[in-house]
């Protein structure tokens, strides 16, 4: 499910593959990704299994599906999964 390369945190900044996330106390709380998955009830498994759990879940019949988790300082992270049979 999750990538198997190394990360490393850097004086607050997490590095991986060249890109760098920065943390940031003034934007806390203010941060939404959303992550496309192909099976989104064996991403949630493999989470549960780590002790996280989704805060919320939507679904639009046919067409997707998201969980929704947020960290204490509100920043969400949802994990999306295409139901269309559109290509």
């Amino acid at each position: 499910m999750f990538s198997s390369r190394k990360a490393k945190l850097c004086g607050g900044e997490l590095k991986v593959d060249g890109s760098t996330v920065v943390g940031d106390a003034n934007r806390a709380g203010k941060v939404l990704l959303m992550l496309l998955v192909d099976d989104l009830e064996n991403h949630i498994a493999e989470l549960r299994q780590r002790g996280l759990e989704p805060s919320a879940s939507e679904a639009a019949p046919g067409r997707c599906r998201k969980a929704i988790m947020t960290d204490p300082e509100g920043d969400m992270l949802s994990l999306g999964e295409n139901l269309s049979t559109d290509a």
